[in-house]
């Protein structure tokens, strides 16, 4: 946080379990303001609107931001008074409102305007940053912004035609994101963000902007911006998040940072200092660093950081965990207190440094987006809380994978990353010298070709250095396809806090190339896995337990004879692993043998043993009128499966039950199962040309780990031929009007009842890109795609980053005491809630993203985006909660 911005602060009220009306106390709704506490703004122009940025100006105005997927170029502007009330004076029409386009010589292609926050100057002017995002794999420069608006929210062309462009220029190709701006005491803006490039590594940037918005060359010797790299991390993933300026002019940065040590790579969180010229201040840390490295294989994100009154930092930190204790992965709040010369202030938690799990209640998406001091310095962390569930999320910021070999003629792999916000990351390998970054626009798709050296195509039985490792500033899905050029397959991608250390393989035997193998990526250092291959090898017999140690990053790969299966294979790890399973060629045919039998590469993400389950529906594959082949696995003994409430195997722990079946099925098991489904070749349904589709091997989500928002990507596979994309949903059949397809409802009468299960399933064909589907009740979406001799498919058994109005997430305020330890005097033990269902009239959760916060003369303003649950419309929102002395003033001034 900084002296003066709005943009990252926020806070929350109480809430009262059960929907209750907030007590008109500390921490309860002001009711005066707005309509019953809220004020809450919808577009009719689009129903897609982000609020992404708060401020207020010295009149009292408040000023809400947004930007939207659906008009790329366009600022959606708000204007409220003090009371609430739209502005009579601003907008069109006297509506309080009004939409600002950046002009053409910004906007020269398709990208999309994205805003990262706001403040308002003491002339009233506010100021608004962000950038430029890509879009449908456009190339080229994609700069920062930082631009004025007048009063009335047009651009202000006195600040530099009314945007500066900030871009790094360390390659001809790069995409900039302002992080946080600063007004110094002077009017000078000190400003921080990052860039990526295909030729560099990620670059965080300081610079300097002079009151009209020109770079200030007496900054940084001379060229008005530093990009600096610090030389205890690494040279990939280093990364400004947030700006505070002490009263002497001082920059404090906060940042995390991709680090390396014992032949492990984690996320550490650090502050850095620069001085009023833009070099780090040699008196502040290590020459002008301070980073936190537990020594762990954690990840960190600096969220946010204050100054206080005697020097001190205080710096929060988000902590991503992979089991809060209940076999749950979750986030944790990490608070880390300096002295002011960098050293860690001992006074403060233990030694410096607090941890807090927060009850293990911070599912995964949950965000701490803020930090603040009270009136008596206490420290006041606020932000997002999604429930902790035991779904899966598909989304996250690091993941491992392999990429197993195939036949010719080869094609690269291709990476499909989608997120809910503008990010940037890297897919890298340290020994190929692979280091690709890449960013993402919300609601886009971003392909990222990775070269075949990649590929696992040496001798049998052996260690690679071969692991590929996908990270990101904030959580992006992740699919991976590959395969031959006209024959691929897909696998959706767990993240690294999914992944487990037991699983049993899925394969295939029957096939051509390489044959049936699997291959296991070791995502931390010191691992050892144990390995019981189901069928013997050149190399290994068949059931005898046999060890291999990995490092981080390294691939363990086996590969079975030549029409022999390693389905069934037993591998158990010290230290969480990625498993996946593959046949380079499979010929995938159930029962009688056709003549010339086309194949396939299949490969799919093992799901490890903790995410199984007991009960899972299977529908048929769209033209395969013949049905598909359907694998369940086991992992203890006596294991029942029953197929539409009939026994029909019993299990042993590495055995399983196969079966073809072309109409809908209920499968339930005693005790946990994975099941895999087969599209069968081509030939079993088209026995001459054209031979619609190649086999693909596709897992099956129990219904537990069903989500009511889906993210998915879908590969542009046009250029080999006419491709059908499929969406293949199952839903509750009393849901199925809810169901929605980038907004847009599905026809009920596209779904068929699956017997007497109470559920229904549709196929529906849409296009290549990003999609986004959602329900009022949870529901399991697989993805695929036809063409004559090729396909792929994969499923998505988790949402990406839940939002909308179908999921649930409170607004959360916790605060300590000045020595860290939670203030039990505030809320629950220093803990209070918020819900905003009761402000759309709806007994359905909103979702809740807080954005920013402001201190409000005796109360606190919080902005957020907002989803009405009975509508589905995205609104901005603003919310004055009673807040007595909380805070000691609005800016955190020194």
């Amino acid at each position: 946080m900084s002296v003066v911005r709005t943009s990252l602060v926020v806070a929350s009220v109480i809430w009262l379990v059960g929907g209750s009306t907030p007590l008109r106390a500390d921490g309860g709704l002001d009711l005066d303001y707005g309509l019953d506490g809220r004020s809450v703004v919808g577009f009719l122009e689009s129903d897609s609107v982000q609020l992404r940025a708060l401020a207020r100006s010295p009149a009292g105005e408040r000023w809400m931001f947004g930007d939207d997927s659906a008009h790329r170029s366009l600022l959606y502007i708000s204007r409220h008074l003090a009371d609430g009330e739209s502005d009579p004076t601003f907008g069109d029409a006297g509506s309080g409102q009004t939409r600002t386009a950046l002009p053409p010589n910004l906007i020269t292609q398709t990208e999309a305007w994205a805003v990262e926050g706001a403040l308002v100057q003491a002339d009233g002017k506010p100021l608004v940053f962000g950038g430029l995002r890509p879009v449908d794999d456009e190339t080229g420069v994609f700069p920062g912004l930082v631009c004025r608006l007048a009063v009335a929210g047009n651009l202000d062309v006195s600040f530099n035609g009314g945007c500066t462009l900030l871009r790094s220029f360390l390659g001809t190709e790069e995409t900039c994101l302002v992080a946080d701006v600063v007004e110094a005491a002077d009017g000078k803006f000190v400003v921080i963000g990052n860039c990526v490039g295909p030729t560099f590594a990620s670059r965080p940037f300081i610079t300097r902007l002079l009151p009209d918005g020109s770079m200030d060359f007496d900054f940084a010797a001379g060229a008005g911006m530093a990009t600096p790299l610090i030389p205890q991390a690494l040279p990939v993933g280093q990364h400004f998040s947030a700006l505070a300026l002490r009263s002497d002019g001082l920059a404090v940065v906060a940042g995390h940072f991709e680090t390396a040590a014992g032949g492990r790579a984690d996320r550490d969180v650090g502050l850095l200092q620069f001085d009023g010229g833009g070099s780090l201040d040699a008196g502040f840390g290590n020459a002008g660093v301070w980073l936190l490295d537990e020594s762990g294989d954690t990840d960190e994100f600096a969220r946010d950081v204050v100054v206080r009154e005697d020097g001190g930092v205080l710096l929060l930190a988000e902590r991503e965990v992979a089991d809060l204790g209940s076999g749950m992965a979750g986030e944790q709040l990490l608070l880390a207190q300096l002295l002011s010369d960098g050293t860690l202030d001992s006074s403060f938690g233990a030694g410096g440094l607090m941890l807090d799990a927060v009850g293990d209640s911070l599912g995964l998406g949950s965000r701490l987006q803020a930090l603040a001091l009270d009136v008596g310095g206490r420290p006041l962390v606020a932000g997002r809380r999604l429930p902790v569930t035991g779904a899966s999320s598909s989304a996250g910021t690091e993941f491992w994978l392999a990429i197993p070999a195939t036949v010719i003629p080869q094609a690269d792999t291709q990476l499909l990353i989608s997120a809910d916000v503008a990010t940037t990351g890297f897919v890298w390998n340290e020994a190929l010298d692979i280091r690709l970054p890449f960013s993402v626009s919300p609601g886009q798709s971003t392909v990222v070709s990775v070269p075949l050296a990649i590929e696992l195509d040496g001798p049998n039985d052996s260690v690679f250095d071969k692991g590929l490792r996908v990270t990101a500033e904030a959580p992006i899905t992740l699919n991976v396809l590959s395969g031959r050029s006209f024959a691929t397959d897909g696998s959706l991608i767990l993240p690294a806090r999914q992944l487990g250390r037991e699983y049993r393989v899925a394969s295939w035997g029957e096939g051509g190339g390489s044959g049936s193998s699997f291959a296991v990526v070791a995502s931390a250092a010191d691992t050892t896995i144990t390995v019981t291959p189901s069928v013997a090898t050149d190399t290994r017999p068949a059931g005898v337990p046999f060890q291999v140690s990995l490092q981080q990053g390294q691939v363990y790969r086996l590969r079975a004879l030549p029409n022999t299966d390693l389905s069934g294979s037993v591998i158990s790890a010290t230290r969480p692993v990625a498993v996946f399973g593959n046949h380079s060629c499979a010929i995938i045919v159930f029962g009688a043998p056709v003549q010339n039998p086309e194949c396939g590469g299949i490969v799919e993400q093992m799901p490890p043993v903790n995410h199984w389950g007991l009960d899972f529906l299977n529908v048929p594959t769209r033209q395969r009128a013949s049905g598909d082949v359907v694998r369940v696995f086991a992992q203890q003994n006596n294991t029942v499966v029953s197929i539409d409430g009939q026994a029909v195997a019993v299990l042993g722990g590495s055995n399983f039950y196969e079966f073809s079946r072309s109409a809908p099925s209920r499968i339930t098991s005693s005790a946990p199962v994975s099941v895999m489904r087969y599209a069968q070749s081509c030939r079993v349904d088209f026995p001459v040309n054209p031979c619609i589709g190649d086999p693909f091997m596709l897992g099956i989500a129990p219904l537990t780990q069903w989500q009511s928002r889906h993210a998915v990507v879908l590969p542009d596979r046009d250029f080999i031929g006419t491709y059908l994309h499929t969406l293949e949903i199952i839903a509750p059949q009393a849901q199925i009007a809810e169901v929605r397809v980038d907004g847009v409802s599905v026809p009920p009468a596209s779904f068929a009842a699956i017997g007497t299960t109470g559920y229904a399933y549709a196929h529906v064909t849409t296009s290549h890109g990003a999609h986004q589907i959602t329900a009022q009740a949870p529901i399991s979406v697989s993805v695929y795609g036809f063409l004559q001799h090729g396909s792929e498919g994969y499923a998505f058994p988790a949402a990406a980053a839940p939002s909308g109005g179908d999921a649930n997430a409170d607004d959360v305020l916790l605060r300590y005491t000045e020595h860290g330890l939670r203030d039990a005097t505030f809320g629950s033990n220093g803990l209070v809630l918020l819900d905003h269902r009761e402000a759309f009239g709806t007994t359905l959760p909103s979702f809740d993203n807080v954005q920013q916060l402001l201190v409000d003369g005796s109360g606190i303003l919080v902005g957020s985006a907002t989803q009405n649950a009975a509508s589905g419309q995205s609104l901005m929102m603003s919310y004055r909660v009673e807040a007595g002395s909380l805070f000691r003033d609005g800016f955190e001034s020194d």
